[in-house]
């Protein structure tokens, strides 16, 4: 399990690794789980599962 958050600093966050870099995020994870799409997503959209069905917030 990895949380993608640009803005945290800590290298964990309840014990769960930190990734600020979303290139490397992207390059770590088979899944993403996100509440909504965003552009960053796109050139890996095959690994996103998102609640954003109907992709409203892109």
């Amino acid at each position: 399990l990895i949380i993608y958050e640009p803005l945290v600093k800590e290298k964990k966050f309840l014990n769960i690794k930190v990734e600020n870099d979303f290139n490397v995020f992207g390059a770590k994870v088979d899944l993403i789980i996100a509440n909504r799409f965003d552009d960053k997503l796109k050139e890996i959209k095959d690994k996103v599962f998102s609640a954003d069905v109907f992709y409203t917030d892109i």
